[in-house]
């Protein structure tokens, strides 16, 4: 065994410590830490997540058996006349093939797509995650191969200037891969995108195809429900949007975007909370550290921030690679409109930890406030490009200022 786990183990080699500024560690590259004779896996809470299809897996396994056969093929036609519905719906031309109608016995698709001269072929499937990396390989062969086998030998059957080929299935192994030619699609990503494009009829094939391989569903998750919500826009975005031609389509079809309403997303950007020392740890040292930096957090929070900035400069004369006690004392000078000292800080946190958004986003402010605004406008692109999927309130909101302000510098309300 320890052949096995030691080349993707890190030792530690502080005691029973853990050090929290060894930027070294990639937890992604060496999964496990070795405490003496005990192995501790810190992802290992994501690492079986198996409960997550549990219900549907039971529900597949039942209907798998001679007495649900029948049932389960009844389901699975419903489950075809459900994607050509979705299709129609968006404006294309579908239809579900019983199997009688192609001569090629080797081949099988089961919904046709069609507008213009573009054809979209696809097979469905109905299978189960695979918890074993054996079980994912014969899923890849009994079930994607076959599939892309099937579709493969009927497209000589269908005269398009263009033929797509998919394979949808419930599952979500090798999504957006190409299996011999044919790109696989989840079935719930495809109709969550089917059902936004119901009411739109200028999309061609090419364009639909485009779409799904661009995997940008969450994106527009996060765009329909701002569109939906401008006041979460800021000031200097809400005018553009709101009088576009595509919010007055998600507006005019607002039931239909409504569902994103439940969706947690953007991800909000949280303040940092204060440290707790790790159950493993019997250094005093590091205890005594731990203190000292969550006492200038609070003295923060109490809005004592010259006792807040004498701990924090203790912490890093202690410790001068700990990005977040400089972080945070250069938020402190910013607030004090010591911008250069603050700015100086940032920068030198951001060399440390690159990839700490709450970390930049603050850099960001401290850039505007003190009149840096070309520094921060390449920031500003940086971070909208690289952290989308964050609500980074990098300029106020709408709905967070005065209306009479909103009025002066937009007037879109």
């Amino acid at each position: 065994p320890a052949t096995l786990y030691k080349p993707f183990s890190s030792m530690v080699s502080y005691g029973n410590n853990l050090n929290r500024f060894d930027l070294k560690y990639d937890v992604l590259k060496k999964p496990f830490l070795l405490f003496g004779d005990f192995i501790f896996t810190p992802i290992h809470f994501f690492s079986k997540n198996d409960w997550f299809y549990s219900f549907a897996q039971v529900a597949l396994e039942q209907l798998d058996n001679d007495f649900n056969r029948k049932h389960r093929r009844e389901t699975a036609k419903n489950m075809e006349q459900n994607l050509r519905e979705y299709f129609s719906k968006a404006g294309f031309e579908a239809r579900v093939l019983d199997g009688n109608e192609l001569s090629n016995t080797e081949g099988d698709v089961d919904v046709v797509v069609t507008k213009g001269e573009e054809t979209l072929l696809i097979q469905l499937k109905r299978t189960k995650m695979r918890l074993t990396l054996k079980d994912a390989y014969f899923e890849s062969i009994n079930t994607d191969r076959k599939a892309s086998r099937q579709i493969n030998n009927v497209e000589s059957c269908f005269n398009s200037k263009k033929v797509y080929k998919w394979i949808v299935s419930n599952s979500y192994e090798n999504v957006l891969e190409d299996i011999d030619g044919c790109l696989k699609v989840n079935y719930f990503d495809l109709i969550n995108v089917l059902q936004t494009q119901a009411y739109s009829s200028g999309i061609s094939v090419k364009d639909f195809v485009n779409i799904i391989q661009a995997d940008t569903e969450i994106r527009d998750v996060i765009k329909y429900r701002k569109t939906l919500h401008l006041e979460e826009f800021d000031v200097f975005n809400c005018k553009e949007v709101k009088y576009s031609k595509e919010t007055h389509f998600i507006k005019k079809n607002e039931n239909v975007y409504r569902k994103y309403d439940v969706c947690d997303l953007p991800i909000s950007l949280v303040d940092p909370v204060n440290y707790k020392e790790a159950r493993l740890s019997t250094g005093d040292k590091s205890s005594v550290y731990l203190k000292k930096y969550n006492d200038a957090l609070n003295s923060e929070k109490e809005g004592d921030d010259e006792s807040a900035a004498i701990l924090l400069q203790e912490c890093i004369d202690e410790q001068p690679m700990d990005s977040d006690a400089i972080s945070a004392l250069a938020n402190i000078m910013a607030d004090k409109k010591e911008y250069s000292k603050a700015i100086s800080l940032f920068e030198n946190a951001i060399a440390m930890n690159s990839e700490d958004v709450f970390l930049k986003r603050n850099y960001f402010i401290s850039l505007i406030e003190s009149g840096n605004k070309e520094k921060a406008s390449l920031l500003a692109n940086e971070l909208e490009k690289k952290f989308w999927f964050v609500d980074l309130e990098l300029y106020p909101k709408i709905k967070n200022l005065p209306k009479e302000v909103v009025m002066k510098l937009s007037e879109v309300i």
